[in-house]
């Protein structure tokens, strides 16, 4: 319940920002104590997986989603294809 809680808490403090140019969406995270397993679902497009440009996450899929998970740290920079 102790992991709920800090996770819970985490997301509450994360602060992200997206912006769009030339059909590729960027999203900029942070948190002031960790972002790990943060969470996005972004939909799946025919030009690629999104790329991680600076902090730790993993990149993954659920049909018909990417799933990008922060792994550690306090910032992470992504992009991805739009639709």
């Amino acid at each position: 319940m102790v992991q709920l809680a800090d996770f819970s808490q985490r997301r509450l403090q994360t602060a992200w920002t997206s912006s769009s140019h030339n059909g590729r969406a960027t999203f900029n995270a942070s948190n002031p104590a960790s972002l790990t397993d943060v969470t996005w679902l972004l939909p799946r497009t025919s030009d690629g997986q999104p790329s991680i440009h600076s902090g730790r996450a993993s990149v993954g899929s659920d049909s018909p989603y990417w799933v990008v998970t922060a792994e550690s740290g306090n910032s992470l920079n992504f992009s991805a294809s739009e639709r």
